[in-house]
C-alpha cells in the first residue's frame, strides 16, 4: 500500500473530481444526492478490488486462507499426542507448520495456486515448494533439541488450488521421494493415517516446552522486524474514510460558495479549515479522515482561487 499511495490518491482524487463534475450537471437536488451516493457505496468498492488486484493482494490472502485449511486439518492430530506450531520461526523464514509427535516431526509447507498443478509453471513452483520443505526441515532438524534427541523430519507439502480437488485419488498423496505432496483434498485422509509411532510422551512434551520458549523469544522479534501490513478490510476503510471527509470538504466548501456568493471568502475559510487538518495528519486514527479533508476542501479551493486570478487578470 505504501509503495502505491501517489497511485491510490491520484485514483481517488479523479473519482471524487469525476463524481462532482457529474453531480454539479444533474438537474434536481435528488439526482445529484443520487451521484454522491453512488460514490460513497461504489467508489470506495471499485478502490477495494483495484487494489486487490494492482498490488497482488488476492493470491497472497488465498495463500494466508490455504494454511488456514490446513492447520484446521492438522489441529485433530493434538487428541493424538501431537503437538502443532503454525509460523514457526528458527532462520529468516518462518516455517508454515511444524509438528512434533512422540517419535518424529513434520515440516509442512503449504501452498496455493491460481494456475494447474500440472502445468510448466505449476510443475516449477511445486519443486520450488518441495525445495523450501526440504530446507524447512533440515533447519529444523539441526535445531538443538531435535537433534540432540536424534528425533527424524519428515518434509511435507499441501498443495490447494490449481485443480488439485479433481485429481484421482492416487494423486491426492503421492511420495516423492524428497517429500510427501498431499493435496488439500487428501489432506484429512492422511492426517487420520499418520501413525504416531513408538510413543514417548516425555520426549515429545520436552520439545513442546523448547518450542515455546523459542516462540517467545522470537515472537517480539519477529514483530518488529516484519510488522504486519494492514489487512483488506482496514484499507477498505482507510479509503472509506478518506472519501467520505473529501466529500464532506468539498461540500463544504460548495455551501459557502453558495451562501457567500464570495470566492476569495470561500477560499479563506477552505484554507482556514486546513489548519486543524493538518495537525490531526500526526494522529494515526484520524490521519486518514485529514487527509480525505485535505484533498476534499483544499484543491476546490486551489481551483477556485486559480480561477478567480486568471478571471480578474483576464
Amino acid at each position: 500500500m505504501k509503495d502505491h499511495w501517489k497511485l491510490f490518491g491520484g485514483a481517488m482524487l479523479a473519482l471524487l473530481a469525476l463524481t462532482s463534475i457529474v453531480a454539479a450537471l444533474m438537474p434536481t437536488g435528488f439526482m445529484k444526492g443520487l451521484v454522491v451516493g453512488g460514490f460513497l457505496v461504489a467508489g470506495p468498492a471499485a478502490l477495494w478490488s483495484w487494489i486487490v488486484q494492482v498490488t497482488g493482494t488476492a493470491p497472497t490472502m488465498m495463500g494466508d486462507v490455504a494454511e488456514q485449511w490446513t492447520a484446521g486439518e492438522l489441529r485433530k492430530l493434538r487428541s493424538r499426542g501431537w503437538h502443532l506450531v503454525n509460523h514457526f520461526v528458527l532462520a529468516k523464514d518462518d516455517m508454515d507448520h511444524v509438528v512434533v509427535g512422540p517419535s518424529h516431526a513434520m515440516v509442512l509447507e503449504t501452498k496455493w495456486s491460481a494456475t494447474p498443478w500440472d502445468t510448466p509453471y505449476g510443475q516449477e513452483k511445486l519443486r520450488q515448494a518441495i525445495a523450501q520443505a526440504k530446507a524447512n526441515a533440515r533447519t529444523f532438524g539441526l535445531w538443538h533439541p531435535i537433534k540432540s534427541r536424534r528425533m527424524s523430519v519428515e518434509p511435507i507439502v499441501v498443495l490447494w488450488g490449481g485443480g488439485t480437488s479433481t485429481w484421482p485419488a492416487e494423486r491426492q498423496l503421492q511420495n516423492l521421494g524428497e517429500a510427501t505432496v498431499v493435496t488439500g483434498r487428501g489432506l484429512p485422509t492422511w492426517v487420520n493415517s499418520i501413525d504416531a509411532g513408538p510413543a514417548d510422551h516425555q520426549q515429545a512434551d520436552e520439545i513442546w516446552r523448547a518450542l515455546e520458549a523459542q516462540i517467545a523469544r522470537r515472537d517480539p522479534l519477529d514483530d518488529l522486524e516484519h510488522p504486519l501490513p494492514p489487512s483488506l478490510a482496514e484499507v477498505a476503510t482507510r479509503i472509506f474514510v478518506g472519501c467520505l471527509f473529501a466529500l464532506a470538504g468539498l461540500l463544504g466548501s460548495g455551501e459557502i460558495l453558495r451562501v457567500t456568493n464570495s470566492a476569495w471568502i470561500t477560499v479563506g475559510a477552505a484554507s482556514l479549515s486546513l489548519v486543524p487538518a493538518m495537525i490531526l495528519t500526526r494522529a494515526p486514527r484520524a490521519r486518514h479522515a485529514a487527509y480525505g479533508w485535505m484533498a476534499g476542501a483544499g484543491l476546490p479551493a486551489l481551483a477556485l482561487a486559480v480561477a478567480e486570478v486568471v478571471y480578474q487578470l483576464g
